[in-house]
């Protein structure tokens, strides 16, 4: 048996109200949902480099796209 996916819920208990599993079944529903809603194709960008901040290397990039218009 493998790992559980992070991205799905497992309910193994034997009682429960009806709101909760009505949230179970919820959270289930987006948790299938979800990861198919933001699935888009990689893009590369041309970042000048006298407009970055940090290291290169750093784990966590933040790009902010603005519109002054």
């Amino acid at each position: 048996m493998g790992e559980v996916p992070p991205s799905r819920v497992y309910y193994t208990g034997s009682r429960g109200s009806r709101a909760t599993l009505l949230n179970l079944a919820l959270a289930l529903a987006v948790s299938l949902w979800l990861p198919g809603c933001f699935a888009q194709t990689a893009s590369s960008l041309t970042i000048d480099p006298a407009m970055t901040r940090g290291p290169a290397t750093a784990p966590v990039t933040i790009v902010e796209f603005s519109d002054y218009q």
